[in-house]
């Protein structure tokens, strides 16, 4: 990830990153709420108890939007690697459920 403005460790900030090309997170939350568009590739991010294949496919200039708190996954469905740019107003936390 490369942050370019803020300091997402601490609170608000918009950060590029890369997700690996077929990867797919385990569930988890995140403590702030983020705006992200994704720059290229395909991706999900299924829901509470929707599966990769049920959630809307994200494409290149696709927006998406992560509540704060609320369980998801995030899965690269392309064969190339993710690249995405997202805002929040709060620090990046990744947490896993027990």
């Amino acid at each position: 990830m490369y942050t370019v403005w803020g300091d997402r460790d601490e609170g608000p900030h918009g950060t590029f990153g890369e997700f690996i090309a077929g990867g797919t997170s385990p569930v988890h939350t995140h403590s702030y709420s983020y705006h992200g568009v994704l720059i290229s590739g395909a991706m999900v991010n299924p829901f509470e108890e929707e599966t990769v294949h049920e959630a809307q496919q994200l494409e290149t200039g696709d927006y998406w939007f992560v509540p704060a708190d609320v369980p998801h996954v995030t899965a690269s469905i392309s064969a190339e690697p993710c690249l995405f740019y997202f805002h929040s107003e709060g620090r990046f936390d990744f947490i896993v459920p027990e």
